[in-house]
């Protein structure tokens, strides 16, 4: 008898072993799907810190930039009537005209012309006269929202001009 008890033993081993191994596997598979996604959401985490890192870098440069342009002196420019005069003959602009382009009357661009020397400026009209430097004719009308002369267009003596008045 103690072989049947010993049979019966080792198959209820092996039974409940089965039945444990079936259970298990189920538990593996599942183990198995979880770090895979772990895996993922490990690689997607460590791609989002670097669009972060990258982010973070970009507006600091930024706000750097934005430091040093507000910590930046007005533009240093010495500005004379005769540089005021050069300037509205080259964007071949009337003193009214040239005014309004930076934001002042004609009259202001008169008294520039006629005093002679440097002259002194606040800030804002430096930057208005630093940004406007650089454009040519044709922007600087397209800017007042004026036509240009076409230069087909006989232009009238001085002899003319004077007898027409």
């Amino acid at each position: 008898m103690p072989n049947v008890a010993k049979l019966l033993r080792e198959e209820i081993t092996r039974l409940a072993r089965k039945e444990v191994k079936g259970a298990v596997l189920d538990l593996k598979k599942d183990a198995v799907k979880n770090r895979k996604a772990v895996g993922a959401l490990n690689k997607r985490i460590s791609s989002i810190e670097k669009m972060s890192r990258r982010m973070i870098v970009t507006i600091e440069n930024a706000k750097r930039a934005a430091v040093v342009e507000a910590a930046a002196p007005s533009p240093r420019m010495r500005f004379t009537s005769r540089t005021s005069l050069a300037l509205r003959r080259k964007l071949k602009l009337s003193q009214v005209e040239f005014g309004r382009l930076i934001g002042l009357s004609g009259q202001s661009v008169y008294q520039w012309e006629r005093k002679g020397g440097r002259i002194k400026l606040r800030k804002k009209t430096l930057e208005a006269l630093a940004a406007i430097k650089s454009i040519g004719a044709r922007e600087a009308r397209k800017r007042l929202g004026v036509e240009m002369k076409s230069k087909s267009a006989p232009k009238k003596s001085k002899t003319a001009r004077k007898k027409t008045k």
